[in-house]
């Protein structure tokens, strides 16, 4: 099944706070900010290297931002472990 607990982009290493409840990090949701420019108009524009990413994350302070889940957690970006 497509759960975050066989997904290649999950991580659970329990090394903090949220993965010491059951929650993993999505490592396929990029930061906005990462992902955006400005073009010459002023217009906000999603970079090209990015146009198939169907995920992102933000926080108030751009300083960072994750997506956590639990482990059975279903997602259309689900990629098996190779």
């Amino acid at each position: 099944m497509n759960n975050c607990k066989n997904c290649v982009y999950w991580i659970n290493d329990g090394n903090n706070q949220e993965n010491s409840v059951g929650l993993g990090k999505c490592n396929a949701a990029i930061e906005f900010w990462d992902a955006t420019t400005w073009s010459d108009d002023g217009e906000m524009e999603i970079l090209e290297e990015f146009n198939e990413t169907k995920l992102f994350v933000q926080d108030g302070s751009s300083y960072a931002a994750a997506l956590f889940t639990k482990p059975d957690f279903f997602c259309t970006s689900y990629k098996a472990h190779q």
